[in-house]
């Protein structure tokens, strides 16, 4: 049997979708249905969450999607993905860098640009189910010719690079070992 990692909230062209190790959930297959027990990747829409999410035309209900994916992932294990000055840290009392939650959670600083994206772009990854010192080494891509981030297409705005993508399979990958998944 195949053990696939589920990997919610991904754009339909997703770089997730090259690797065979992952499960994709798209808009179509609609992220809200998986309801297994397994660690997850979780890339929750950030547009109601940002410094500029008071222009945002999306709807207010899109604000559950960060709150349920932190709340999977304090039961389920894994990541959740979003940018560091994301409202969503705050709302759910999410820990910052440097301290473990009572999930044994904790933030993680990267910014995208170690791993191939187009432009600097810091993020914040919450994980529960290793501890920091438990992160996986990497080498991190530090030859980047920056484009500016208003001259990218909007898939490439929200694109998760294929070196992110490998970066936390092997996350996800020390989840599963701490708790006997696989």
């Amino acid at each position: 049997m195949v053990n696939l990692i589920p990997v919610l909230f991904v754009h339909p062209k997703s770089n997730y979708n090259k690797f065979p190790f992952f499960d994709c959930y798209d808009e179509k297959r609609n992220s809200l249905t998986y309801s297994g027990s397994k660690p997850v990747i979780c890339h929750p829409p950030c547009r109601k969450f940002s410094r500029l999410r008071g222009l945002s035309c999306a709807p207010d209900s899109e604000k559950e999607l960060g709150y349920w994916s932190i709340d999977l992932v304090r039961k389920n294990g894994g990541i959740v993905e979003h940018p560091h000055d994301s409202q969503l840290w705050k709302d759910k009392e999410v820990v910052k860098p440097g301290t473990i939650d009572e999930f044994g959670g904790f933030t993680f600083c990267i910014d995208q640009s170690w791993f191939g994206y187009y432009t600097p772009k810091r993020t914040i990854l919450y994980i529960v189910g290793i501890k920091p010192k438990e992160l996986p080494d990497y080498d991190f891509n530090r030859d980047i010719n920056f484009r500016k981030f208003q001259n990218l297409t909007k898939k490439q705005r929200s694109e998760t690079t294929s070196d992110l993508c490998i970066f936390l399979k092997k996350i996800i990958d020390k989840i599963n070992l701490n708790c006997g998944g696989y």
